[in-house]
């Protein structure tokens, strides 16, 4: 397969012209399904494929690694297009896995309380010496504040 016939593949499957300078998810989702195809299916280089689209090497290069990334995490957005670009199920068992951004959950005094308490009674000094010393160590700025791990549990 050409690049030009990626191209088209890629750009008919998705609804979405490779040539746009716009960043738009989409647009990002399709030139990485794009490269991905490209460089790891038909082991065109990224010059080749960089100028048909006209977007810089380095600016492919950071497409392609990215792609990679989310195939090997199994990331389900991307995958699903990838596959849906592709005609198959080029990546399999995409019910499972999900890539998240890290989320905090917000505890206030008495569910932390209610966490406490949940430790057994033999390990919670320990567990409390843990926390204090976890807050300490976040409470930190970088370059200003040092601090041993020696130091943190006295």
């Amino acid at each position: 397969m050409t690049r030009e016939e990626i191209k088209e593949l890629v750009e008919s499957k998705t609804g979405h012209s490779l040539i746009q300078k716009k960043r738009n998810k989409e647009i990002v989702v399709a030139k990485r399904v794009y490269f991905y195809i490209g460089r790891k299916m038909f082991k065109l280089t990224n010059q080749h494929l960089c100028t048909l689209i006209k977007v810089d090497h380095s600016t492919s290069s950071i497409h392609y690694d990215r792609a990679v990334k989310w195939v090997n995490k199994k990331d389900i957005e991307f995958c699903n297009e990838l596959n849906k670009v592709l005609g198959y199920e080029y990546v399999q068992g995409l019910g499972i896995k999900k890539m998240k951004r890290k989320s905090y959950v917000k505890l206030d005094a008495e569910a932390l309380n209610d966490l406490i308490e949940a430790i057994p009674e033999e390990k919670r000094d320990e567990a409390l010496e843990r926390i204090k010393a976890m807050v300490k160590g976040y409470n930190m700025v970088h370059g200003k504040d040092k601090i041993t791990i020696i130091e943190a549990y006295e």
